[in-house]
């Protein structure tokens, strides 16, 4: 079944989201009528029976010279329910490309969304060289939109982990770098994060009284052999966002939990 108009533009990178009770969202990446690569969204409202984007086009984000690197979020905190679509975008005509992070997000239920007037830089510029790619976003209901991406760090020369979030209406990564990776000279790429936040920590069974938590895991590569990986782990042990401008650690860790606490006899 197809859900996306069938123009022939070049469909991909689809990412589904239920935002409302009953209402479904997709987004995906595909050519808008200008040839150049937009955010597309269909809606549901009817648990994915029919879908507005079967019918038309309907683009939420400014067309692009090239995209790339789709990731995108339900964000459930913000009072009407709303969605962010983050990918990595050039505005090069011609190779090398240079890549930047973006985000476009629905604050809705996605009747509007701020990226169809213009798009939102999460990544710093320093000096148009280093690519920013595969970002992965996360949100925490007691600090808001993190997003984590890898990306070439200027002292090292290596690929780091960086990271942005909104903060004071602003994405801390957009103004300076923020690296949560320890610079060992190992390139790390394709970052994962996630976490257990003061929203739904008092709704897990056993979780009630634990301290939020924010973990970013990723590959980095050993002696530059690509053959040779490993999975690398930074965390914090708090709400992130708690102490704006207070970064990840960037230890690389993992950290031994017990049940029950406190126990009497055996513990796992």
């Amino acid at each position: 079944r197809v859900i996306s108009f069938p123009d022939g533009n070049a469909a991909s990178n689809a990412k589904i989201l239920p935002v409302a009770s009953q209402r479904l969202l997709v987004v995906w990446q595909e050519n808008g009528d200008a040839g150049a690569p937009v955010v597309h969204l269909g809606i549901s409202d009817d648990g994915g029976d029919t879908w507005t984007s079967e019918l038309s086009d309907h683009e939420v984000s400014v067309p692009v010279p090239w995209m790339t690197d789709f990731d995108a979020i339900f964000v459930g905190w913000y009072p009407q329910g709303g969605a962010s679509v983050v990918f990595a975008a050039s505005f090069d005509l011609a190779s090398p490309l240079h890549y930047e992070i973006y985000e476009t997000h629905t604050t809705n239920n996605g009747a509007t969304w701020t990226g169809q007037t213009a798009l939102t830089q999460v990544s710093f510029d320093e000096d148009h060289s280093r690519s920013a790619r595969n970002p992965h976003t996360f949100y925490a209901g007691c600090s808001g939109q993190i997003i984590v991406w890898d990306e070439v760090e200027e002292n090292s020369g290596t690929n780091e982990i960086h990271l942005s979030s909104f903060a004071s209406g602003a994405w801390t990564g957009a103004t300076a770098d923020r690296i949560v990776s320890f610079p060992d000279g190992e390139d790390g790429s394709r970052p994962s994060i996630t976490g257990l936040d003061e929203v739904s920590l008092p709704q897990m069974a056993g979780h009630e009284g634990d301290t939020p938590d924010t973990w970013i895991a990723w590959t980095e590569f050993v002696g530059g052999d690509v053959d040779n990986t490993e999975v690398h782990l930074s965390s914090r042990n708090v709400c992130f966002g708690s102490s704006v401008g207070d970064p990840l650690a960037g230890e690389e860790r993992f950290r031994l939990v017990l049940f029950p606490n406190p126990a009497r006899d055996h513990i796992h």
